[in-house]
């Protein structure tokens, strides 16, 4: 007997591949019993499905923690490791030294439609940026424009190592 509509349409939202007329009932009672255990691996699945004939682009869901902590660490020791120019602020009587710098912004700017996108907005860590897109708002080292730079431009560069659309961007106050 051939599994039901409602087997593979399961199995295709859980995995991306199509099971029409390739699965038995048995073997999509099976896969889906595997897909419902979270400690059965999702790749073997995949690969069993794939050995069974199935056929579509399989999703597997990435965990974008690890990216982002390392992304997060290598921005932090590039704020850590800039000294900025102090700033003397005047009001025409008296002069104020600033010692972190001139004061600013910056952001890492990255597709709001990818998977690391979608990530970051659930973990609460992106917003809308404008035109397009999401964006992670450094706040990380006071009001200093220099360190936060340093820090956006450093992190946007592991998120491109792995693959992710990123960039820094940063405005004075």
């Amino acid at each position: 007997m051939m599994a039901t509509k409602r087997q593979t349409w399961a199995i295709f939202c859980a995995t991306g591949l199509d099971g029409r007329g390739r699965l038995s009932f048995d073997d999509a009672s099976d896969i889906l019993n595997r897909l419902s255990d979270e400690s059965s691996d999702k790749e073997s699945i995949i690969a069993d499905l794939q050995a069974l004939g199935c056929t579509g682009k399989p999703k597997l869901k990435k965990d974008w923690a690890p990216v982002w902590k390392e992304a997060y660490e290598a921005g932090k020791a590039s704020g850590e490791g800039v000294t900025p120019k102090p700033m003397g602020v005047t009001d025409g009587t008296q002069t104020w030294v600033v010692e972190d710098g001139v004061c600013g912004f910056a952001w890492i700017k990255f597709p709001g439609n990818s998977s690391f996108g979608r990530w970051m907005k659930k973990q609460g860590l992106a917003r809308k940026a404008y035109p397009s897109g999401l964006s992670y708002w450094v706040s990380e080292f006071n009001q200093s424009m220099n360190r936060k730079e340093a820090f956006a431009s450093a992190a946007a560069e592991v998120l491109r190592k792995h693959g992710i659309k990123a960039y820094s961007g940063s405005r004075m106050d």
